[in-house]
């Protein structure tokens, strides 16, 4: 299947998935032929034990020609509920604010020359038009929002913008590099940013959104693909 869930119960993630969906791709009895996912989030319930789980999925002829796609798990069925269609255009990134019903999406120019867009999702529906817009006038490359929702990290050529819950531009630090992938840490007080040339950077963000100067940064040479904090924020993974 296209889009799996396999249950991990601490020690052994489950040989065979829990939930499925082929994603409107054709099932041979061994792969499924046509989507091409490129990014898998979850949403954020503040109670996941009651609250409904839904997936969304980016990607390339996911559903034949829709770029994103909104599911739910329900069992063991992952169902289908909305789909945003942005053909032709360059979407590489999506990002599910922190226990609201919104997602970010960025790339290039996807709504006129609106780079990132804010999107509502009311538990059926995607809102036809997006709630915010936010124009970098640069390829959206990573998006991820902060852990109270307040600020949006976006990831934009070589330049990270600090953009606030309506997309407006609190700050930007151009970082010298293409940028692959941002992450803020668990205490919203640094973002993590990884680059195309094999640096990883860290700046500091005040509580007013604006970034300072880099705090450090480290050499791979090689090209970053993801990065990402661990759960207390001392450890980062690239």
């Amino acid at each position: 299947p296209a889009l799996t869930v396999y249950e991990f119960d601490g020690y052994d993630i489950s040989t065979d998935p829990v939930a499925w969906n082929h994603c409107g791709g054709t099932w041979d009895g061994r792969n499924t032929n046509g989507p091409q996912i490129t990014q898998v989030i979850w949403n954020s319930p503040s109670t996941p034990a009651s609250d409904p789980i839904y997936i969304t999925v980016l990607g390339d002829y996911v559903n034949t020609t829709t770029t994103v796609v909104v599911y739910k798990l329900t069992g063991t069925w992952i169902e289908e509920k909305d789909t945003i269609n942005f053909s032709s255009k360059t979407v590489n990134a999506i990002a599910w604010r922190p226990e609201q019903n919104e997602f970010a999406v960025g790339g290039l120019a996807i709504d006129g020359t609106n780079d990132v867009l804010l999107y509502t999702f009311d538990g059926t529906d995607i809102s036809e038009s997006p709630a915010h817009t936010f124009d970098a006038n640069l390829t959206v490359s990573a998006l991820d929002w902060s852990s109270d929702g307040n600020y949006l990290a976006v990831g934009a050529y070589k330049t990270l913008y600090v953009v606030n819950d309506s997309l407006v531009q609190q700050d930007s630090q151009e970082c010298g590099e293409r940028i692959s992938s941002v992450r803020w840490d668990k205490h919203d007080e640094n973002i993590i940013v990884g680059l195309m040339g094999g640096d990883i950077k860290v700046y500091p963000v005040t509580n007013s959104g604006a970034i300072g100067s880099e705090v450090d940064s480290v050499s791979y040479g090689g090209n970053i693909k993801s990065v990402d904090w661990s759960p207390g924020g001392k450890y980062e993974i690239s």
